[in-house]
């Protein structure tokens, strides 16, 4: 549970404070990064806010936090305990309410084998 309650709390600062640190040293690609973000977020939140009147506190609550949160749950179920790295990626399979989460794909999957035979 504290996966999916404080754990988009948690994400979200260690992010950002590992951003801010980026910041600070003067990397002038994030810089641009984080300008254009925030044009987005404007105009993401110019939509929201006035075109939609959603409140901010809502749009926050059922989108933003509750997209992380659900970040947070596949992150959880897409890896496991072993002793080896490359057998710690679980497969989800034949599951209405996960298959509908994971996309009814396993690229996951493709992920960690791309990186472990790069690496």
């Amino acid at each position: 549970m504290g996966r999916l309650t404080i754990g988009p709390a948690i994400m979200l600062l260690s992010f950002l404070t590992q951003e801010w640190r980026l910041l600070r040293d003067g990397r002038r690609k994030r810089r641009s990064s984080w300008a254009w973000h925030g044009l987005g977020v404007a105009c993401v939140l110019f939509w929201i806010v006035v075109l939609c009147e959603m409140p901010l506190w809502l749009y926050f609550l059922s989108f933003a936090y509750l997209g992380a949160a659900l970040s947070r749950l596949r992150s959880y179920a897409e890896h496991r305990y072993a002793d080896h790295h490359e057998e710690r990626t679980a497969i989800v399979e034949n599951s209405y309410l996960f298959g509908l989460l994971f996309l009814h794909n396993n690229l996951h999957v493709l992920h960690h084998r791309r990186y472990y035979l790069s690496g």
